[in-house]
């Protein structure tokens, strides 16, 4: 691809799977061990976010005391704009005693400085939008309620014109599924980042099924850490399924809020991977970046799935063998499901008043 051989490639190329090289890079083996304090800061638009939310999760899961998270418009480099690809956060955006709060939280853990740091609230979080500062005694927000918005249809969700809805309605048993066909041969390009960016062109493809809430009479704010949960087919024996969050204006620009793609072999974990026997619906929880974001009175929720992400991941061949052969790719059919028995949904943590 470069021209040249990459050691590291060839290593990895090695290991296609989870295994014993994998398990000694990760941490998630070794949380219970975490006894030091720590203060987790990124943002909404930090490329390592996952690694953030699973940091998070694994502290909370052996509940290391002494653990802190400050989330704010931010990209990796936090703390350094007001915008990001059209997007204003405010004048808030920047924290000009960031340094402080961060001397503050070493003076006390490593000088024994009694200056009141470890009595704030957990969380510190910034919801774009409401472009303000929130606290919360823990991340994701204790006074959040997780909210599933159900998906639905009459069979014609394929791209932003087509007939898929999003509603905290459950759907009813005769709900027809959503079909396309994913070639790898013809990806979905965006940007592979996580930006603002928005999917309104994206959103044509009819690869790509789209779900949409009716135009917001009072504003919606979310916050906290989000997955779906995703009943689904396919013609194949592996393939991939990349889901989206935005929020949707009134010109019907889709600004991304959170995407992220899930491998179906790893189903039921890393370590686990199973073909799939093609046309059997499967049961897929996937895990969405996190965010804190208030939708507007006029605008839409929007929640879509597709099968590649062209920046993020090399596409899914859909033939479940070792990617690092470079098999020959194959179409494969996809089937989303949402009805009574398969209940698709997103999950949003939602914010009262």
């Amino acid at each position: 691809m470069i021209g040249n051989a990459s050691g590291p490639w060839d290593f990895w190329s090695q290991h296609p799977e989870y295994d014993e090289y994998w398990a000694n890079c990760t941490h998630s083996e070794r949380a219970n061990q975490i006894k030091a304090p720590m203060f987790v800061i990124s943002g909404w638009y930090d490329g390592d976010s996952p690694g953030v939310s699973e940091t998070w999760r694994l502290l909370t899961e052996h509940d290391v005391p002494n653990r802190k998270i400050w989330l704010g418009p931010w990209e990796h480099g936090p703390n350094r704009a007001r915008d990001l690809e059209g997007t204003a956060f405010g004048e808030d955006a920047v924290v000009y005693d960031y340094d402080v709060n961060v001397l503050r939280w070493f003076d006390h853990y490593l000088k024994v400085v009694q200056n009141g740091i470890n009595e704030e609230p957990r969380a510190r979080y910034y919801v774009v939008g409401e472009n303000k500062w929130r606290t919360s005694e823990d991340w994701t927000p204790e006074e959040a309620a997780v909210t599933p918005f159900y998906l639905g249809s009459d069979g014609r969700a394929n791209s932003a014109f087509g007939d898929g809805k999003l509603s905290i309605t459950q759907p009813q048993q005769d709900s027809k599924p959503d079909v396309y066909v994913y070639n790898p041969s013809d990806p979905v390009v965006d940007s592979g980042e996580r930006i603002p960016e928005n999917r309104r062109t994206i959103e044509l493809r009819q690869d790509v099924v789209c779900y949409t809430s009716e135009t917001l009479v009072e504003s919606i704010t979310i916050a906290g850490e989000l997955s779906a949960i995703l009943y689904a087919s396919s013609s194949a024996v592996d393939t991939d399924w990349v889901v989206a969050l935005s929020d949707v204006d009134e010109a019907d620009n889709s600004i991304l809020l959170s995407s992220y793609i899930f491998r179906a072999k790893y189903r039921h974990g890393y370590d686990k991977p199973e073909l799939l026997t093609p046309g059997q619906v499967e049961r897929f929880d996937i895990f969405m970046p996190n965010i804190a974001h208030q939708f507007p009175v006029g605008h839409r929720i929007r929640f879509s799935i597709t099968s590649s992400s062209k920046f993020v991941a090399f596409p899914n061949s859909n033939t479940g063998l070792n990617p690092y052969d470079d098999p020959e790719p194959i179409l494969a059919t996809q089937t989303i499901h949402h009805s009574e028995q398969y209940p698709s949904h997103v999950l949003l943590p939602v914010l009262g008043a």
